[in-house]
């Protein structure tokens, strides 16, 4: 009864039944519950982003993970026809008309035998990246491919190499300036599945994959997404109003977006654009298990902070490589995120240093530039020490 209600809707009535559970050891979800419906009782006037539901795409059995390219005026998304492990899921487009979408049809540059979904592509439309999984009732296997734009076709879709693929599950990419996101529930993660990102270098190619550390945790953190550089996301964790809900990423603090876009339901995927606001839900009660909700932005969330973005090179050959960034104030140390907002009192009182494995740690002494570039020197090249700081009567450095 209280999970009935709480999929329902009903919050009340749901927190008095599961109340009354004694066998906590035979209902494993209860403290999930719980964490859930106590967050959703205390934060119910909370509203980082609100927006007016205009419609919604709800024609097939599973419709998610929106992508709006505003040039064309063209919704790409996923679909799929049924609800059995085996059903075709295909990318659809459709046009954007006084807000109304039409025109449905598959893309088929990208659809085949297999299942395709999630399309994202470059700033300036010529590089496309989605997902293909193989399903059979052995495997479940998803990968990242790409494609490149030539005049007004597109080269055949090639896969990505280990890189950015694993031999587990890869996909839900997303294209923003120079990085490529996806998601992956490969070994090594916080757990379950988490967000990686790579770098995309000016020739074209793609650096390894790393764990984007600051948003993932022992739940699930999926559906990668940024607009005007903040961060969104969708995650299980206990912070949520029920199920999966969509989150920022604001001074390395996650929040979530309130009850205009969360609730006790799935919220998946989210797809913002001017004051446009695409956002996947998902109930297993309906028929449908799955919708895109399109509504327009009443209230915009819009970061108070100044933004920095750092970036660490090699100092002999210039690539661009990987660097753990850390905020040092005090005796506090605190690990921060590549792509970083940072308010003035940090920027005023504390020290940012840049680590890489293999490399000098490196001070940044500068931060009054929006994008930020460090040098980093391999270690196994002379270092000149200038000074050496130890307290008195101590030799610790």
């Amino acid at each position: 009864l209280g999970e009935y209600f709480f999929i329902s809707g009903d919050i009340n009535n749901s927190k008095k039944y599961f109340d009354l559970v004694e066998d906590t050891l035979k209902f494993i979800s209860l403290s999930k519950y719980k964490s859930n419906i106590n967050y959703y009782l205390n934060n119910v006037d909370k509203e980082l982003i609100s927006f007016d539901s205009i419609t919604s795409i709800n024609k097939w059995h599973y419709q998610y993970t929106p992508y709006f390219n505003p040039n064309t005026n063209t919704l790409f998304f996923t679909a799929r026809d049924g609800g059995n492990l085996l059903d075709d899921e295909n990318v659809i487009t459709a046009s954007f008309v006084n807000d109304n979408f039409l025109d449905f049809k598959k893309f088929n540059i990208l659809n085949s035998e297999n299942n395709e979904g999630t399309p994202t592509f470059s700033s300036d439309g010529k590089l496309m990246v989605y997902t293909s999984c193989e399903m059979d009732f052995k495997n479940n296997s998803c990968d990242i491919y790409f494609s490149r734009k030539r005049g007004n076709l597109w080269s055949k879709p090639r896969k990505f190499d280990d890189n950015i693929n694993s031999q587990y599950w890869d996909s839900q990419p997303f294209i923003y300036g120079s990085k490529l996101y996806f998601v992956s529930n490969r070994p090594g993660g916080a757990g379950g599945r988490d967000i990686y990102y790579s770098n995309i270098y000016d020739d074209g190619t793609f650096s390894k994959s790393y764990n984007f550390s600051i948003v993932n945790t022992q739940f699930e953190e999926v559906s990668p997404f940024i607009d005007n550089g903040i961060f969104y996301f969708s995650s299980n964790r206990n912070d949520s109003y029920g199920g999966y809900d969509i989150f920022l990423l604001e001074n390395n603090i996650i929040f979530n977006l309130g009850m205009s876009v969360n609730s006790h339901l799935d919220e998946s995927s989210i797809y913002i654009w001017d004051n446009n606001i695409l956002l996947t839900v998902e109930d297993v009660k309906s028929k449908n298990k799955s919708e895109i909700v399109y509504g327009e932005i009443i209230k915009k969330y819009l970061s108070p902070i100044n933004k920095r973005i750092i970036k660490t090179f090699d100092f002999q050959t210039k690539e661009e490589i990987f660097s753990d960034l850390f905020v040092l104030k005090e005796d506090e140390r605190r690990k921060i995120g590549y792509e970083i907002h940072l308010d003035e009192e940090i920027i005023r009182n504390s020290t940012i240093v840049a680590e890489s494995e293999g490399y000098f740690p490196t001070t940044i002494n500068d931060l009054s530039s929006d994008t930020i570039i460090i040098f980093l020197k391999r270690l196994n090249e002379n270092i000149v020490l200038e000074n050496i700081y130890f307290e008195f009567d101590s030799y610790y450095l």
